[in-house]
């Protein structure tokens, strides 16, 4: 039955996902093209008018798609999730003839499918907008590749970033938005606890959520500078950076790991036993 609840779950969000992806892709492209043509529009008599038109045009639509995209692929499967479970859906939803881990699975697997296409669309739209950025400088795009080796080479060496720190961070770039998407269904089915304005619940029961990201963030931060930092005498600055880095990211990757398990734990339970549909 996973399978059937796969194929009905994509099929009523594949829209919304291709919007946002798409919307992103749009206006990275229109800036691939447009930008170059800054430098040539600002020395004619007539561009000096069109120019503040066009770039105040490509920053509103610019905001609108990579913003609009961030908070509808988040927030639309956190609402889909409690209409869908929660609502006078849920009573068919839950009549079916499927485990109740199914239902979350299904969800779950297809808003992750859309968190990653939209994470790729935003890293190729950032790879054709900063190509425009580019071309408003040179004409000749095949130093770009360089020029983008050169940046990454750079950040690195600001961060001291290693080969261990490289797979650290990989790695709980993608898990994030699986422990990410688990606590927006977690919030929701904390806020079904209450007997009115249940979806506004879930909405504080999110904010809450986020607090005590923050918190513990700042709280591994804290923990992997005094760890780090222990050793002030006998190392450079530059190892004492990454080992913090190091620190900071395996402590990170165990943190998000347990916030999956203990989040996919916790909706099952209130979802199969502690049901308060309206």
């Amino acid at each position: 039955m996973l399978g059937k609840c796969l194929k009905h779950e994509w099929i009523e969000t594949w829209m919304v996902g291709l919007l946002c992806c798409a919307g992103v892709m749009l206006i990275s492209i229109l800036a691939f093209f447009l930008l170059p043509l800054i430098p040539k529009l600002s020395e004619s008599e007539v561009g000096i008018y069109v120019l503040p038109v066009l770039i105040l045009t490509l920053v509103i639509m610019g905001v609108a798609a990579f913003g609009g995209a961030l908070f509808i692929g988040r927030y639309f499967f956190f609402y889909r999730y409690y209409k869908n479970l929660f609502t006078d859906q849920g009573y068919l939803m839950h009549t079916l003839p499927v485990e109740t881990s199914d239902l979350i699975n299904s969800k779950l697997i297809v808003a992750l499918i859309w968190q990653y296409l939209i994470a790729v669309s935003y890293f190729v739209a950032i790879l054709f907008t900063s190509a425009g950025f580019y071309g408003m400088f040179s004409d000749d795009y095949t130093s770009y590749v360089e020029f983008i080796k050169s940046v990454i080479e750079g950040i690195g060496l600001l961060y001291s970033v290693g080969k261990l720190e490289i797979i650290l961070f990989a790695a709980c770039a993608i898990i994030y938005p699986i422990m990410d998407m688990m606590l927006l269904f977690l919030a929701v089915a904390f806020g079904q606890l209450g007997k009115k304005n249940r979806f506004i619940l879930s909405i504080v029961a999110l904010i809450g959520i986020s607090f005590v990201k923050k918190f513990v963030t700042n709280i591994v931060s804290l923990i992997s500078a005094i760890f780090s930092y222990s050793d002030y005498n006998t190392e450079s600055a530059l190892d004492m950076v990454q080992t913090h880095y190091g620190i900071m990211l395996a402590l990170i990757l165990v943190l998000e790991t347990a916030a999956i398990i203990g989040a996919y734990v916790l909706n099952l339970h209130m979802v199969k036993n502690k049901l308060n549909l309206e």
